[in-house]
């Protein structure tokens, strides 16, 4: 499960490639780095509502089969990027690739519906680490593959990607029941949402926390390689792509938070 979700990780950061490439987008465009910078925007969007909307269909359907359906349509996401005529076109594909990007956050639930319940938080721990690790190396593999082979070469090997997982959570994954046994309409699946939202203040901190250093690092991470580019540094997507190793250094404490909530359990 920890490889697969690296995979997946990698796979699914179109948003992550295309940052270390953005100074390529923009000079075979033509753009200017406003109108760039709305690519990852509109990834990460994507992504939100990909979480929002996508990922509570775990309690009612499998997510193995959940897996696989997003996987083929994140494979045909990903080469609609990598052939996109113009900004606009990218632009929609982007939007495309973040919303079934979530197909990363479907693995954490699989950890924690097999694993026993006084080693949840370490299983849980452990398939985040793969699944950030690969979503941080792939700014670093965009990099190194936007530079000499230019960024759409990215977006191809990223369907590539996408395509091992799928084979691999084919055979792998097993075929678990929905996480809730009632017969939820989607609907009320989407308002239930509003009502933990307003019961929990525990999952009111989280999301506002967890909002504030997504928002923090994405926009870190979307104009690096930019200003990077730009006066007086003049690198290229390479060493804005290599950054990303410090990224993953990070990423490898997530197992130890994992087993201090096994031992200590959430705060309140």
């Amino acid at each position: 499960m920890l490889l697969l979700a690296t995979c997946a990780g990698l796979g699914v950061a179109n948003v992550y490639y295309l940052q270390p490439g953005l100074s390529l987008v923009q000079a075979e465009f033509s753009a200017s780095p406003e109108r760039v910078g709305w690519v990852p925007t509109l990834t990460q969007i994507g992504y939100a509502l990909g979480m929002l909307l996508l990922a509570p269909l775990g309690d009612v359907v499998s997510r193995r089969r959940l897996i696989l359906v997003k996987a083929v349509l994140l494979v045909l996401a990903l080469l609609a990027a990598g052939i996109s005529p113009g900004l606009g076109w990218l632009l929609i594909a982007s939007v495309a690739v973040g919303l079934l990007g979530s197909i990363g956050q479907d693995f954490v639930p699989i950890a924690a519906q097999l694993a026993p319940d006084e080693q949840r938080g370490r299983a849980m721990g452990t398939v985040t680490t793969g699944l950030l690790t690969g979503i941080l190396l792939s700014r670093t593999l965009g990099g190194w593959v936007a530079e000499p082979l230019g960024w759409r070469a990215m977006q191809f090997l990223a369907a590539g990607l996408m395509l091992g997982v799928m084979a691999i959570a084919w055979r792998t994954v097993p075929n678990l029941p929905p996480a809730s046994r009632s017969r939820s309409r989607y609907g009320t699946l989407i308002a239930s949402l509003w009502t933990f939202w307003r019961q929990h203040r525990t999952l009111r901190l989280a999301v506002v926390s967890q909002a504030l250093l997504a928002s923090t690092l994405g926009a870190f991470w979307s104009t690096l390689a930019l200003v990077l580019a730009a006066s007086p540094f003049h690198l290229g997507a390479g060493v804005a792509g290599t950054y990303g190793i410090a990224g993953a250094a990070g990423a490898l404490a997530a197992p130890w938070f994992g087993r201090l909530n096994d031992r200590r359990g959430c705060a309140p």
